[in-house]
């Protein structure tokens, strides 16, 4: 917050001065170091009431008991069971750990599409990556903010794991592969591409959205008697997609727009180090997919509908299309069709003519003469014999929805029960349905916890609705429309709206600062869930039981700098220091330790997150602010921001104390480890030994 507005007032509220050429660039953590007595008086009320707030004790519920609590962790821990959501249905599946690895030993071993490696290829692709990306900046292809974004610094290596398909079947359930690429080295490149091929992936007659844009397109369109309504599916479409025939089509796409910037072959050339560097990791094993894209990768759904596109051009809208006046309609959404055709015979034969088409892709047909579920409805002929839709619920569907009690934000509670209606409304043609399916949804809400009174007020509202609204699509500058107001994110509590209240009490402090007219918008992130405690997408050891010592998140900005330590040794004392809590760049209330190039140590503390104080001492080094404590050095031998290097020496874990007792904590061992590591000047970083902590 404090951030934002010493932004605000930096930049006086003109965007002209930000950089927005590009939506393709790391996160910025610039903190100016603009002093103003409005900023500085806001800081230090807020500060004095959130004090107040946490000395009354303000009572909290907590709605997972001691025992229940000690269950959750048993589960976690219990490595003779594997917790999983379901595919499709929003279930939660716990399996025999010994069955779920099975299935997965059982696709790896496929080596038409899996290929084993006896090394770990991350640094061997960083550097392919880097030498195309330096390349292109050299060229003049992109901008510094787009190669920064296009150069993982600290990837993560993908990861493998299966989801259950309870839907095809309970025991043993096939599994649906997935390669978590989040943090990856390709992730950036995918991110990228996909914003140049996905006008493409739509880009078709036959494309569907979602449920509402199929509702919208297919209402009460006339269909002839007789008519057969089919879906047909593909099966495992992305992992039979053949790269070279989608990397041909992809390539006559780039070179056919009109602006060439940046050219085709520079795209291609990160195409293909997508395509070729799939790899992954399942538990201490790597492999290479040598076939089809993974479901996982950012780009994966525009590739998937490109090829589906150029597969339907070839086959389904050409000449040699046996079946062309026996179609009525074909609509698409990704790999699953509905078709709907003139007579019984023609659908059976289609299903045959296609399988023979394209030795890569196989498709499964189902249908019948009166309604077909497709997507998340059923699709059905009218008494008008029109296109008609109603809501559908698969067998396997769980109401996996919030429970009441769940620690989430009122409001999000409240409005819960009325966003699962406005969905029920509008995707039933006839009001029965939609009344039939409110009637099981009341039930599951009421199961769920939820009273009455918020039931019975979500229906008076939905009532209210016209169902026709309901179906127009916002454009996309209302979407991406950004909000006029800050917006301050932070984790909820239950104590989030007094924190809301407390810093309205006192905007009128900063209201007059450019930009900061009315106060901010309270953005709420979820904590923690049931769902991350138990469900873990990595096999290997949980990162609780990891050795003490001071770590890389692995997300940040600041990773590049954070060394990797379990022990430091004194040069000066000769002697060696374990440390004894486990930290990271994420990590508050932390005594840390800066090193600088001439091995000279500093010894600060910070009760916030280690990776935004750390973010502090570069900006003051970078902007050359004299009064801070690191830049004096810094500037005289010659250092850049960037040769500072930290790790967490002790962490202080709050359990019942207030945060000034907390900050006393951290600085007399501030002071115990200037003292004991002699990193005062000369010797050391430190201008000063504070002895008053400890009166």
């Amino acid at each position: 917050m404090i951030r934002q507005l010493k932004l605000k007032l930096l930049f006086q509220s003109n965007t002209d001065t930000l950089d927005t050429s590009t939506p393709f660039k790391t996160k910025s953590t610039f903190i100016p170091h603009n002093q103003d007595f409005r900023i500085e008086a806001f800081h230090h009320e807020i500060i004095k009431d959130l004090d107040r707030l946490e000395k009354r004790h303000i009572p909290t519920r907590h709605n997972i008991t001691r025992e229940q609590q000690e269950l959750i962790h048993n589960l976690a821990n219990d490595r003779s069971i594997t917790i999983k959501p379901a595919d499709k249905g929003g279930a939660i599946v716990l399996m025999d750990t010994v069955t779920y690895e099975r299935e997965i030993n059982r696709q790896l071993a496929d080596r038409r599409y899996y290929l084993p490696l006896s090394y770990d290829p991350t640094q061997k692709v960083s550097n392919l990556i880097r030498i195309t990306v330096n390349e292109a900046l050299a060229l003049d292809y992109i901008s510094i903010q787009t190669a920064e974004f296009l150069l993982c610094k600290n990837p993560r290596v993908p990861i493998f794991y299966t989801l259950p398909k309870i839907h095809k079947n309970i025991t043993p359930p096939p599994g649906r592969p997935i390669v978590s690429a989040v943090g990856s080295l390709t992730e950036p490149l995918s991110k990228y591409l996909d914003s140049f091929i996905f006008e493409y992936s739509t880009a078709t007659t036959t494309y569907i959205r979602d449920t509402k844009d199929l509702i919208a397109k297919l209402e009460d369109l006339p269909v002839p008697r007789g008519a057969i309504l089919a879906t047909l599916d593909v099966g495992s479409l992305y992992t039979n997609i053949p790269l070279e025939t989608i990397r041909g089509t992809i390539e006559n796409l780039l070179r056919s727009r009109q602006e060439q910037t940046p050219p085709y072959y520079f795209l291609i050339q990160l195409l293909d180090i997508v395509f070729e560097n799939n790899f992954f990791r399942y538990k201490n094993d790597f492999y290479i997919q040598t076939k089809g894209v993974a479901m996982g990768a950012a780009l994966a759904p525009s590739v998937a509908n490109i090829h589906m596109i150029d597969f339907e051009n070839k086959h389904f809208f050409s000449e040699s299309n046996p079946f062309t006046n026996d179609i009525i309609l074909i609509k698409r959404y990704i790999d699953d069709l509905l078709i709907i055709f003139k007579s019984e015979a023609t659908c059976i034969a289609f299903q045959e003519w296609v399988n023979t088409l394209d030795s890569h892709l196989k498709f499964t047909c189902q249908y019948h003469k009166k309604e077909i579920p497709f997507l998340d409805v059923v699709v059905y002929i009218s008494n008008r014999n029109t296109l008609a839709f109603k809501p559908y619920k698969k067998l396997t569907d769980c109401y996996s929805l919030l429970h009441y009690s769940s620690s989430h934000p009122s409001h999000l509670k409240r409005n819960l029960p009325y966003g699962q209606l406005i969905r029920l409304k509008r995707n039933a043609t006839d009001k029965r349905d939609y009344r039939n399916a409110a009637h099981q949804l009341e039930k599951a809400l009421v199961n769920r916890g939820y009273p009455n009174c918020i039931i019975q007020d979500a229906y008076r509202r939905v009532d209210g609705r016209n169902r026709k609204n309901l179906l127009e699509t916002r454009s996309d500058s209302i979407k991406n429309r950004k909000p006029s107001r800050l917006v301050m994110g932070m984790d909820f509590t239950p104590l989030a709206s007094h924190i809301r209240n407390i810093i309205y009490k006192h905007w009128h402090i900063v209201e007059d600062i450019p930009g900061c007219k009315d106060p901010p918008l309270l953005g709420l992130r979820k904590k923690g869930t049931l769902r991350n405690q138990l469900v873990k997408a990595d096999c290997l050891e949980s990162p609780s039981i990891v050795t003490k010592g001071h770590y890389r998140c692995g997300s940040c900005n600041m990773c590049p700098y954070s060394l990797q330590v379990k022990e430091i040794k004194s040069e000066h004392m000769q002697f060696t220091f374990k440390i004894n809590s486990m930290t990271t760049c994420n990590s508050k209330n932390v005594v840390y330790c800066i090193r600088c190039p001439c091995n000279k140590l500093y010894i600060g503390s910070t009760t916030r997150a280690l990776k935004v104080r750390i973010g502090e001492h570069r900006s003051r080094i970078r902007n050359k602010v004299m009064e801070a404590p690191l830049t004096p050095h810094f500037l005289q031998m010659k250092h850049s921001d960037s040769d500072l290097m930290f790790f967490g020496l002790w962490q202080y874990t709050p359990k019942k104390y207030h945060k000034q007792d907390i900050l006393k904590i951290l600085r007399q061992q501030e002071t115990k480890l200037i003292f004991m590591f002699k990193t005062l000047q000369p010797d050391g970083l430190n201008s000063d030994l504070d002895l008053s902590v400890f009166i």
